[in-house]
């Protein structure tokens, strides 16, 4: 098992926001995460990916726990995540803003900075060209030059993954990634998310575009109010009652 979760839990105050989450995820599965509006699933992420430290419970990862460690050793580990509201650096260039990910990987420090010693040097490079190779793997290798800003929506959902890959992830975890796209750029982004698994890149979303999600996903779990509701394959999840229920409401009684 790449990631387990075992009985996640997280409180506000005295709001139950998770309670009591558990599944798995092998490696190679793009695995689905979805629910209602409030259901928790941006705070599972959160918890996931060092935002918040849960109240309880555990993850597992790649055999170690990872439970309540900061963000940035989250990314050093090997999990990295995009938002539901992007977050680019909006007055740097496409091309910086993947080498800026590509950072958490490199080994110069303060001094190399300072003294652009030949092994800084050569690692700028390195760089340069990995963000390079990975704009154009997310087919954004023309505007590497203009500022983040100045792409288009879509662009900028691409530019956020590109950064996101270029910290070697074995787990991506895509929040909304098809939100605000039309069904040609939701179906681009299914056969980009197909192209990062066999990269071996193992992929979590959370997503509410159903066709995105059954197109695509190996396995979904579903939350309702902070609970895991059900979870398998997409087939079994969509005929689910509860799912059906979650979504529609019940049915009132005769």
């Amino acid at each position: 098992m790449l990631l387990t979760i075992e009985r996640i839990a997280k409180n506000f105050g005295g709001l139950a926001a998770l309670s009591d989450i558990s599944f798995g995820i092998e490696p190679g599965q793009i695995f689905g995460l979805i629910g209602p509006n409030g259901a928790g699933k941006t705070t599972l992420f959160n918890c996931l990916t060092g935002v918040y430290k849960p109240s309880a419970g555990r993850f597992t990862f790649e055999d170690a726990d990872i439970t309540g460690i900061s963000e940035p050793k989250v990314a050093q580990r090997g999990i990295a995540r995009t938002f539901q509201n992007i977050r680019l650096f909006k007055e740097m260039t496409v091309l910086e803003n993947v080498m800026v990910g590509r950072h958490c990987r490199t080994a110069s420090r303060l001094w190399g900075a300072i003294t652009r010693n030949r092994k800084t040097r050569d690692e700028e490079r390195e760089i340069r060209t990995k963000a390079a190779e990975l704009l154009a793997f997310v087919e954004l290798s023309g505007p590497e030059d203009h500022l983040a800003k100045n792409l288009p929506y879509g662009h900028q959902r691409r530019l956020e993954i590109a950064r996101a890959l270029a910290t070697e992830p074995s787990l991506l975890c895509l929040d909304e990634p098809a939100a605000g796209m039309n069904p040609q750029e939701a179906g681009e982004l299914m056969a980009m998310i197909r192209r990062i698994r066999d990269r071996g890149v193992t992929v979590l979303l959370i997503e509410h575009h159903m066709r995105v999600v059954m197109g695509i996903c190996d396995r979904v779990a579903v939350l309702d109010g902070g609970r895991l509701v059900t979870a398998g394959p997409p087939d079994d999840v969509r005929g689910d009652p509860r799912v059906i229920e979650a979504y529609l409401g019940k049915a009132p009684a005769c």
